[in-house]
Parts: structure tokens; C-alpha cells; sequence
């Protein structure tokens, strides 16, 4: 696969935030962050018209599959502080400083939930039937993905149904 061997992970995130933003209706004005990749969530079509025998699930997991290596990569671009200039990024990584968090980094638990959820609604009703276990095991995925890439607990921070209603 072409992402794989791209070796740099600032690269691959540009390259896949042009596709997905090509990939909306309404392109967002988000940067390259974690609120830009839930916005990708619901708002992103399948990113290549089905031109081949693929069966419609197919190229929603292959949506969640491109979603998955954008979190992945934009991860290492957080810890590696790729966006640092070279000479700062190695005494940040010698001194292992935390990354600064960048506009839209500040997503929560419940963010993550409610977007994920909204996004199964969307496939549910988008394919007429129950989502495939391979694709619920690939949102399940992703959705730790984001967790772990927004150094979020889901354990600590109320849940959706934990919620109070007003």
C-alpha cells in the first residue's frame, strides 16, 4: 500500500488530510488535528468511487482504514515534534518534553463516543443493514485510536451513558 512506505509520518498526514478534505461535501478550515479527524468521521464519503467489484462495505473500511493510518501518523508527528524545527526537535526529544497541544488537539472522551456513535448511525443507514463484524472490529479500532492518540482515559471521563439528562 502506497501509505506504508511513505517514510515521512508529516507527509502521510498532509497527503491524507488533502484526500479527505477532497472527500467532503463542506471542506473544513480545521489544521491538522484531532478535531479535524473527527470532522473527517461524519463528514468524509468513501474516498475513491467504487470503480470495481468491491461491495459498498469495502470502501467504508477503506475509509476507516485511511482514518486509522492519518491518527497513526499524526501521533508520531505529536511525540516526534515534527512540527519543530530540527535543531528544537532533538533537545525536546533528549529532554522528553511533552508536545504542546495544537488548535483542535482538545477533544474529549465524549467527543470521541459521540462521534464514533454517529458515525456506526451513518454506516447503519448508508449500507441498509448491520455493519459486517470486520468493519465494527475497525471503528472499535479506530475509536481506541483516537483515545490513545489524544492521551484520553475513557475509564476516568463519563461515558454517553452516564450522562445526566437536564
Amino acid at each position: 500500500m502506497f501509505f506504508t512506505t511513505m517514510e515521512s509520518h508529516l507527509l502521510r498526514c498532509k497527503v491524507l488530510e488533502i484526500i479527505f478534505l477532497h472527500s467532503c461535501e463542506t471542506p473544513t478550515r480545521l489544521p491538522l488535528s484531532l478535531a479535524q479527524a473527527l470532522y473527517f468521521l461524519n463528514n468524509s464519503t468513501s474516498l475513491l468511487k467504487c470503480q470495481s467489484d468491491k461491495t459498498q462495505w469495502q470502501t467504508w473500511d477503506e475509509l476507516v482504514e485511511h482514518l486509522q493510518f492519518l491518527l497513526s501518523s499524526y501521533q508520531h508527528v505529536l511525540r516526534e515534534h515534527l512540527r519543530s524545527s530540527v535543531i528544537d526537535r532533538k533537545d525536546l526529544i533528549i529532554k522528553r518534553i511533552k508536545p504542546k497541544p495544537q488548535q483542535g488537539d482538545d477533544i474529549t472522551v465524549v467527543d470521541v463516543e459521540k462521534q464514533i456513535e454517529a458515525f456506526r448511525g451513518r454506516l447503519i443507514q448508508m449500507l441498509g443493514e448491520p455493519l459486517v463484524p470486520q468493519l465494527q472490529d475497525k471503528v472499535h479500532l479506530l475509536k481506541l485510536l483516537l483515545f490513545y492518540t489524544a492521551d484520553l482515559n475513557p475509564d476516568t471521563e463519563p461515558s454517553p451513558e452516564n450522562w445526566s439528562s437536564p
